[in-house]
């Protein structure tokens, strides 16, 4: 992305913004925001957390993967 572009890259994905988990038609996902474990996030949106400690986890059910991720910022 260029100097001013605005833009969204995917939650999870490498250095390129290339995603490392593939978008879905119909899958079961499962999303634990670990910073809550810490400290009171009541009312809170987890994307304006200074950080972002969450694990992730998608089951495509077409395939039958499961797809895990932790990221912490």
């Amino acid at each position: 992305m260029e100097e001013g572009d605005c833009g969204y890259a995917p939650f999870i994905s490498d250095e390129d913004d290339t995603p490392l988990i593939p978008t879905f038609s119909h899958a079961y996902y499962f999303i634990k925001n670990r910073n809550s474990d810490s400290c009171d996030l009541e009312g809170t949106e987890m994307l304006e957390l200074p950080s972002q400690n969450v694990t992730i986890a998608v089951y495509d059910i077409e395939t039958s993967v499961l797809y895990y991720c932790e990221y912490d910022s």
